[in-house]
């Protein structure tokens, strides 16, 4: 006869589960190490949705130095002004 066990949610299932995604997780950062190393691999370009002199295209080339700088990988501003007809 079988007993019933004193903590329903902890049976085989529930804990095999468990220990195959804690598993998993533990080792997907290895995976993403590669990744990590080469990115950005190239030009990074940062779009500011308004005209150019403005307060917010200068904060967006300020961000773009300093992603630079932080990253180590060339970062650019553009402004992408609305054009109406």
């Amino acid at each position: 006869m079988h007993t019933p066990s004193p903590h329903p949610a902890l049976n085989r299932r529930t804990l095999l589960s468990a220990f195959t995604c804690l598993s998993a997780s533990a080792v997907m950062p290895a995976f993403a190490q590669g990744d990590a190393a080469q990115f950005p691999g190239k030009l990074v370009t940062l779009v500011v949705p308004y005209s150019a002199g403005g307060g917010t295209d200068i904060i967006g080339r300020m961000l773009a130095q300093k992603l630079g700088e932080l990253w180590g990988s060339q970062w650019s501003s553009k402004t992408a002004q609305a054009r109406t007809a």
